[in-house]
């Protein structure tokens, strides 16, 4: 099946729609409700690249209204070239190409280690692992699945997402330690697709449950811990395809651990990660895009620009592949959140909101 033919399959499977789009929508509408309860008067806008609400749209209406600094808050924990630069690249062209939109802008590259993110994990996890009965808890183990990524950014370019991955991962475990969750856990990438000769991080998600079959595991909790909301990645590779490996493998009892969509504690991380990046626009530090602070959106960009299609061939996210008018909706990986304020925040604490989306997985049309 060309990957086009499985996105279909798997839409029908989850009932012909997938719930990315509502669930944003619901994070957009909590977040500027926690941000409202904050002394912060916002709305949210929505945007994605290649599905409706566009991204060009939302971009315009920034403009429109005036809006002279942005907050952008991308809906990755953890940062890559692949999915938040890739974003922030087209990005920083729409919104700079323009001589007469003087927008300042400030970027939190990444926030895999906010403590909230990291509590609202854990304690999704504690509830996934309080539904199993205490008698298949003896061999239970975590295996934290990730987004993947073609190797040759972490190796070639020195992208961080793998190691803020593994770095999660830790923090949650952590958490769960505090709690007194002590269960081994290992760390796999899912998502693999593209031409065979591109190699991707490993262990896959599916080599590693096999060998947990094979080395005598019989209780399996899934966390998807590089996903915010429920999209085909979670509903049907995790849900359908891992569940059925998991069996046919020898794992009796196989779990997987809900995304964070609205959940409260998740809402507020959010919310503090903006409410830390309104202060200043102007700091930048290259150091600051692995520690997850805010830094300046063109600061950003220069650290992307070390990648070139000349550098890394093949990659699937830059793949000139077109698109079916399903493809936002069938396989959406969304990226970007952004807060804009159209004045500073000593003069005047009114300011506007603005969700928006603009990655989105490549589905080949047919």
């Amino acid at each position: 099946k060309t990957r086009a033919e499985e996105a279909r399959e798997s839409m029908r499977l989850a009932g012909g729609r997938s719930p990315q789009l509502s669930t944003i929508q619901a994070q957009a509408t909590a977040l500027q409700a926690e941000l409202q309860e904050r002394g912060v008067d916002c709305r949210p806008f929505i945007a994605t690249r290649y599905w409706k609400p566009f991204t060009e749209d939302a971009v315009e209406a920034i403009k429109a209204e005036g809006i002279q600094k942005l907050v952008i808050l991308p809906l990755y924990p953890q940062f890559s070239l692949s999915t938040s630069g890739s974003a922030l690249r087209v990005l920083e062209r729409m919104l700079y190409t323009d001589p007469g939109f003087p927008a300042k802008s400030s970027v939190v590259p990444a926030w895999y280690n906010r403590p909230g993110f990291l509590r609202a994990t854990a304690q999704r996890i504690e509830q996934s692992i309080s539904a199993v009965p205490a008698e298949s808890r003896g061999s239970l183990h975590l295996l934290y699945s990730a987004q993947g990524l073609p190797a040759k950014y972490v190796e070639d370019l020195g992208d961080p997402y793998a190691e803020q991955v593994e770095r999660s991962m830790q923090l949650v475990q952590s958490e769960l330690q505090a709690m007194g969750l002590d269960y081994p856990a290992s760390l796999a990438y899912q998502g693999a697709f593209g031409p065979q000769q591109v190699r991707w991080l490993e262990p896959s998600s599916t080599s590693e449950i096999r060998k947990l079959g094979a080395s005598g595991v019989t209780t399996l909790v899934l966390v998807p811990i590089s996903f915010v909301f429920e999209h085909m990645a979670t509903l049907n590779e995790m849900d359908r395809e891992y569940a059925a490996l998991a069996e046919e493998v020898g794992i009796s009892t196989f779990v997987r651990v809900p995304t964070l969509g609205t959940e409260p504690t998740f809402v507020e991380a959010l919310a503090t990660v903006v409410m830390e990046a309104l202060p200043d626009l102007s700091r930048p530090s290259m150091q600051q895009i692995n520690q997850g602070t805010p830094v300046t959106l063109n600061k950003v960009n220069e650290y992307t620009r070390l990648y070139t299609k000349d550098q890394l061939q093949l990659v699937p996210q830059e793949q000139p592949w077109g698109f079916t008018e399903q493809a936002e909706v069938i396989n959406g990986r969304i990226a970007m959140a952004a807060v804009t304020a159209s004045i500073a925040l000593t003069v005047d604490p009114t300011l506007k909101m603005l969700v928006a989306m603009y990655r989105a997985t490549q589905v080949a049309n047919p």
